[in-house]
């Protein structure tokens, strides 16, 4: 199977899999696929060690392709600093300031450490280094969110193959300037320089983010900014004199040494596709694999010198080579996976193509909008569904119901993932009971097949006896299980398809809910970041309950447990003590990328306008709370509504931004579709964009 060519920097990268042994193919626990892979290629800049056995993905069971798109987790671990030739003035002691870190999509995790270099040709092996560590805690200032432990770690880290890994490392001289001083006021000296260094490094100062994200591009072209000094924003030209200067800078006073300042400072980048394909092997060394199933892949630099800011009163040019590891965790973990809707963003063109479909009768038309240009247009792309008449029950006309569509793993062209959709199915005025319809569209041809009833290998017929069926593709099995939440009355049925089996069976998980006469009109759900067994996410459902005597309709929360593999609930959801009832239509959830544990975002339909609710999972218990209401006047009323966060979209730099479709009614007047989108600078919904294909409103 053929990798494409990595971005810029790397080499041309090619992958070589073959699936070896296959275990039983129950739906759980975990079928294993063993892979071996053989590759080659070149970090420019980077010299990659540890080869052999692989963090590899293989051709699905079902025959056909499917891409690294769950997350795996990594650590990063920095293992050795080798000091070719110090900064030094005295060329006998130095003492830097030492940093590594983590950028994930902009976002940094990272530590640092004061580290005592005693001569030029030393070499620090950490976490053990070679020189003494300074301060009272040198772990502590720089730690964050918990991610990176006294081992110079940093991990775990869920990755999906559209991440962004950016690994930083620097060294700042500070201390060589202190020599005349007495031994208890280098310590104090160094020990505030350190908390200084560190408080503008990751502190509140710098909005948690730092400088070093863009310092060894600064190093380049520092001639270019001293010169602009005078112009530069006040934080700027702190950042420059900290980066020139940090003694002066943080202690206010004029610097005893021309030697103190950036030694060196440099970066490697990676997709999180480029991550999962390295050649992971076990260390060929005396030190213990620290992550417990994991394997190990090395990574050394080119030499990093001082050479923008060296003064030729420090002797020899600064040289220093880092060497770091990635570890991998082969299992794939469970990453946030909302339930189809209506929409999803899929992964056609570079932005990602919005794709609708749109129920009609006993058809349901897909339509689709390049967001590579904004200002395009929706345009009709398929129709697939049921003939009018006869059909295949009884020869009635056939309606259907919402669609719950996902993009899928499986890559019916090897780069594209199918659409996989489930739905309703009845007969107009006829006396067969709903039914729940599989389609699917290869995306080589193009072409949607089905219908595919739902019928479990032990041969029961899914039945829609509530509200719309709702499906994601879960990290359970191999090749990523479907789940499938099915209203049934007063109680949900759970199924699952098991996608390592050839035949791809449905099979009866379990079923919750309550008794009668509390009836569920409807569901959302997501596979969360909360992994109760440590591998697989929980799921997350919130039902629309009506308890059958006309008061208005309520929220519960229910979830699954993936370590006891049992239903929790119901929860029922309160704003502050207030629950949140009067639903018109269901609700749609997902996990956004707010908060350190990522917040739960929801939409409620209720009459003509939608209400935007967030669960705070960082607080301790997690609460809701109204962020935004959006929609229409009293004339309007809102049938249904689709959510999802966008990818390659965000507002404030950090965050997704969210796009809702929603669809509409005025009374006695056809059902339209608008796009509504929240953005994350703002902190706001805005639209109607209504849904124009052709000239005709959708």
């Amino acid at each position: 199977m053929a990798f494409p060519t990595a971005s810029t920097g790397y080499s041309a990268f090619s992958r070589e899999c073959r699936q070896t042994t296959v275990a039983d193919s129950h739906v759980r626990p975990t079928t294993n696929v063993a892979c071996e892979c053989r590759a080659t290629w070149n970090i420019v800049g980077v010299i990659a060690r540890r080869y052999s056995s692989s963090c590899c993905r293989c051709s699905s069971p079902r025959g056909q392709s499917w891409s690294i798109v769950m997350a795996f987790q990594f650590w990063i671990r920095l293992n050795q600093i080798r000091c070719n030739f110090q900064r030094s003035k005295t060329g006998d002691h130095d003492t830097d300031a030492i940093t590594f870190q983590v950028f994930k999509n902009g976002s940094v995790v990272g530590q640092g450490g004061m580290v005592d270099i005693s001569s030029s040709g030393t070499v620090f092996e950490f976490p053990n280094p070679g020189g003494a560590l300074l301060g009272p805690n040198p772990m502590g200032p720089a730690t964050k969110a918990g991610l990176i432990n006294d081992g110079w770690i940093i991990g775990p880290l869920d990755v999906v193959a559209t991440d962004t890994i950016t690994v930083c490392y620097t060294a700042t001289n500070l201390g060589d300037g202190f020599l005349s001083q007495s031994e208890k006021d280098v310590d104090q000296l160094t020990e505030k320089l350190f908390d200084g260094f560190y408080y503008w490094l990751f502190g509140e100062a710098t909005g948690g983010v730092g400088f070093v994200v863009g310092v060894a591009d600064l190093l380049k072209n520092i001639s270019d900014y001293t010169d602009k000094l005078p112009v530069l924003p006040d934080e700027a030209k702190f950042v420059i004199k900290l980066i020139t200067s940090p003694v002066e800078t943080l202690l206010g006073v004029p610097d005893p040494a021309l030697c103190n300042g950036t030694v060196f400072a440099g970066s490697s980048t990676f997709t999180g596709s480029q991550l999962a394909a390295l050649d992971f092997s076990r260390p060929n060394k005396a030190r213990q694999v620290p992550i417990p199933a994991a394997s190990e892949f090395e990574l050394v630099t080119d030499p990093l010198t001082d050479a923008p800011t060296h003064s030729s009163q420090c002797g020899h040019e600064a040289e220093s080579v880092v060497a770091f590891s990635v570890f991998c965790n082969h299992t794939p973990i469970g990453m946030p996976a909302h339930c189809g809707g209506d929409l999803v963003q899929s992964s056609w063109g570079a932005t990602g193509n919005f794709e609708l479909l749109v129920p009609s009768g006993a058809a349901v038309r897909h339509f689709a909008k390049n967001n590579d240009e904004p200002s395009s247009p929706w345009v009709q792309v398929h129709t697939f569904g049921y003939a009018a008449s006869p059909s295949q029950f009884h020869g009635l006309p056939m309606m259907v119901g919402h669609p719950s569509m996902i993009q899928s793993q499986y890559l019916g062209d090897g780069l594209h993932g199918n659409f996989e959709v489930v739905l309703s199915a009845r007969p107009v005025n006829g006396v067969v009971e709903p039914h729940v319809d599989h389609w699917w569209m290869d995306s080589g041809s193009g072409t949607w097949h089905g219908p595919e009833p739902v019928i479990t290998a032990e041969g029961e017929t899914v039945l829609a006896l509530g509200g719309d069926p709702v499906m994601l593709q879960s990290n359970w099995g191999v090749a990523g299980n479907f789940e499938l939440l099915v209203p049934n009355g007063s109680r949900v049925r759970h199924y699952a398809r098991d996608n390592d089996n050839g035949a791809a069976p449905w099979h009866f998980q379990h079923e919750f809910g309550y008794a009668a006469p509390d009836t569920v009109a409807g569901a959302t759900f997501i596979q969360s970041r909360y992994r109760s067994d440590g591998l697989h996410g929980n799921f997350e459902a919130v039902l629309r309950v009506s308890d059958g005597d006309g008061t208005p309709s309520r929220l519960d929360h229910w979830w699954f447990d993936s370590a006891r593999m049992a239903w929790i609930g119901p929860i029922n959801i309160t704003e502050g003590t207030k629950p949140v009832i009067g639903a018109t239509a269901d609700p749609a959830l997902l996990q956004s990328d707010r908060g350190q544990a990522g917040n739960f975002e929801l939409l409620v339909p209720i009459g003509s306008r939608i209400h935007h609710y967030a669960r705070n999972n960082d607080a301790n218990p997690p609460s809701w709370a109204l962020v935004r209401e959006f929609g229409y006047g009293r004339d309007r009323f809102v049938r249904h509504v689709s959510f999802i966060a966008m990818r390659n979209s965000k507002g404030d730099g950090i965050h997704a931004d969210f796009a809702a479709l929603v669809r509409s009614q005025v009374f006695g007047q056809p059902e339209t579709h608008d796009l509504w989108r929240f953005s994350s600078r703002t902190g706001s919904w805005a639209g109607p964009e209504h849904v124009i294909a052709g000239g005709v409103s959708v």
